[in-house]
């Protein structure tokens, strides 16, 4: 132990204390380890406040493939002009508004990447009820630069054109929807596989049974067979990814419940004692996987508000016909929205059942009815090998009124 050596000068009242190497030593340990804990501290704040997911980052772009530009008929649907662009007050309040977006790409990277799941939270402030409002993929909306298209190609051709993808994307929604988005998370369906697998798997009340059939690279044949039971159904990552990308039964509407019903799913998942300790890995999985403009703080609290959810503060709207007119030019369809009906619909928003629920008991289709309209599909092309469901042509809308 270091003692500071003291002494007077003869008749002198002052005490001089000379300072010893072991007193320095101890001033450069609290001086370093201050240093430390600064460093500490800004390294942590960086971390929390940088940039969240790789998607878009070197890691894995190279692998993203740019989606095609689909080529517009000789005689468009309909002219620009036509669609309702007018400005209109906002149809909610008091919200926190954020976009969740995923690109549908087979495994193995092939697909073109579309954003074919596009949902708008919608998170009270005062209450901390969220809503889920889905975005049918063939919608019809102005994309700056481009024109008219479906709003499932913005994200794509705003990437290929070197734009920020995720404003553009945000932008496109944004007026489609009059409501501001703060922040948008786009991510690709082989990572879905993998965020429910991380979590040991989902369970889905299945109103309708399923049959279906999908290009899948993985298995030795290339193609994966969907088989769905209704009632209460275990899924892992692969059963859960095609069972929200089946084209069965009422076209994007269908399919857009489908998805919420799965992000409901795993809202449970996560809820439960199993759930929790899961977490981590997820987190993991995320972060290597995603394309965002959350950082990492930003996200850190949207999941603590999430985890605080109970289920009845979450709440469902998928749009119907009443909200979007379907018309066809040459075989390609598109959703054109009626503004007014859609904001009566977003204003309704926390009144609407679960999310994946429909509000009256749904007529099932045949099983098998998308399976039906890919072999006629495949049949159209000279084909006798079927066709993928994720990728077929619209099909028949003969259970319109019954879904």
């Amino acid at each position: 132990m270091c003692e500071a050596e003291t002494g007077a000068e003869p008749g002198s009242h002052h005490c001089h204390v000379s300072v010893t190497p072991c007193r320095v030593r101890r001033a450069y340990k609290v001086a370093l380890g201050l240093g430390l804990v600064a460093v500490s501290l800004g390294i942590t704040a960086r971390w929390l406040l940088g940039n969240f997911g790789a998607l878009d980052r070197g890691l894995v772009q190279s692998s993203v493939a740019q989606p095609p530009v689909p080529a517009l008929s000789a005689e468009p649907i309909v002219s620009v002009s036509d669609l309702p662009l007018e400005v209109r007050q906002p149809p909610l309040s008091g919200t926190r508004n954020y976009l969740i977006a995923g690109l549908d790409r087979r495994p193995g990277n092939a697909g073109s990447g579309l954003t074919d799941t596009l949902i708008l939270v919608a998170i009270e402030k005062k209450t901390g009820r969220v809503g889920l409002v889905s975005v049918p993929r063939d919608t019809a909306v102005e994309i700056p630069k481009h024109g008219l298209n479906r709003i499932n190609i913005a994200y794509g051709l705003a990437r290929a054109g070197g734009e920020n993808a995720l404003l553009a994307l945000k932008q496109v929604v944004s007026d489609l929807l009059g409501l501001p988005i703060e922040h948008a998370i786009v991510v690709d369906l082989s990572v879905f596989e993998q965020l429910v697998d991380a979590l040991g798997g989902i369970t889905i009340d299945v109103p309708c049974p399923i049959i279906d059939n999908f290009v899948d690279s993985r298995t030795p044949n290339g193609w994966r067979l969907l088989d769905v039971k209704a009632g209460s159904v275990r899924m892992d990552g692969v059963s859960a990814a095609m069972y929200v990308r089946s084209r069965h039964g009422r076209s994007d509407f269908s399919r857009a419940r489908r998805q919420q019903a799965v992000l409901s799913a795993i809202h449970r998942e996560l809820l439960s004692m199993g759930g929790w300790g899961r977490i981590p890995e997820v987190w993991s999985t995320i972060e290597r996987n995603v394309a965002t403009d959350f950082s990492r703080y930003e996200l850190l609290d949207m999941a603590r508000r999430v985890l605080g959810l109970k289920l009845e503060q979450v709440h469902g709207l998928v749009f119907s016909d009443e909200q979007l007119e379907q018309r066809f030019d040459h075989g390609r369809a598109m959703l054109f929205p009626k503004l007014d009906a859609m904001d009566q619909a977003v204003q309704a928003l926390y009144s609407a059942p679960k999310p994946g629920t429909a509000d009256h008991i749904p007529v099932c289709p045949p099983a098998d009815i998308a399976l039906q309209h890919g072999h006629a599909v495949a049949r159209n092309l000279g084909s006798d090998t079927g066709a993928d469901a994720g990728s077929a042509e619209p099909e028949s809308n003969d259970w319109k009124k019954k879904d």
